[in-house]
């Protein structure tokens, strides 16, 4: 109970905020998976209800039916005794199965139409742009690094070459942070590519022109090939320094 509390209020204290908000709404928008889904995009009031339903029975019941160790995956680093590990694995975990058989969720593609909706937060002086449409490729897509590449420079890489937080917040001094992300999945052809702008609302119809603008001029006239260079060079030099 003590718990349910905790969460109840961490849920309640986040309906008023900006971010928590635009997250929620658009995830509405954006994916239909049916109420009882695991990947369906639950409201806070929603969220609320759920949890007060919860009893010590239900904790029980699903860690029967679902803990097993019977589709875990180990890993082990160092000096290695394999037939150590291995039979000390079996005889720690070898027994324990779950009682329900494993299965991969598959997520679904949603076709996404153009919408804009906005929702206020009377109590907050910042707000919060939030956006995507969904993509029918996968990380093994042909298209994939091309697609990839076209984010990191419109505004998901380092901060001085990509346009939209240049623009937005270097620029302009409009937004106290601004890009553009990607969600992407391997096994599925299931990706978000969407932007986001953290701003005074006072800004608002000069950040909504600035942003249209931006992903106008990339539509329109792609990215040149200093731009490419430059952006290839920052994510390998990124990418080294974080497998050193």
């Amino acid at each position: 109970e003590k718990l349910k509390l905790e969460n109840k209020a961490g849920i309640e204290a986040n309906k008023n905020d900006p971010q928590f908000v635009a997250g929620e709404k658009l995830s509405k928008l954006t994916t239909n998976y049916p109420k009882g889904h695991p990947l369906y995009a639950s409201t806070a009031d929603e969220e609320v209800e759920d949890l007060a339903n919860v009893t010590i029975a239900d904790l029980k019941k699903f860690y029967t039916d679902f803990y097993g160790a019977n589709n875990s995956i180990s890993a082990f680093v160092g000096e290695l005794d394999k037939p150590l590990i291995k039979t000390f694995l079996q005889k720690t975990f070898g027994g324990w199965n779950s009682k329900s058989s494993f299965a991969r969720i598959a997520q679904k593609h949603f076709e996404t139409k153009g919408k804009t909706v906005a929702f206020n937060t009377p109590d907050k002086t910042n707000a919060m742009l939030l956006g995507n449409i969904n993509i029918n490729i996968s990380e093994k897509s042909p298209d994939y690094t091309a697609v990839f590449m076209a984010n990191e420079l419109l505004g998901g890489g380092a901060f001085l070459n990509s346009r939209i937080p240049q623009r937005l917040r270097e620029n302009e001094g409009m937004s106290y942070g601004a890009g553009s992300f990607m969600e992407t999945n391997y096994k599925d052809d299931v990706t978000k590519w969407g932007v986001y702008a953290m701003f005074n609302p006072l800004y608002k119809g000069r950040l909504d022109s600035a942003l249209s603008q931006e992903v106008d001029k990339a539509i329109q006239g792609g990215f040149t090939k200093d731009e490419l260079e430059k952006m290839k060079s920052s994510w390998l030099e990124g990418n080294r320094t974080t497998l050193g």
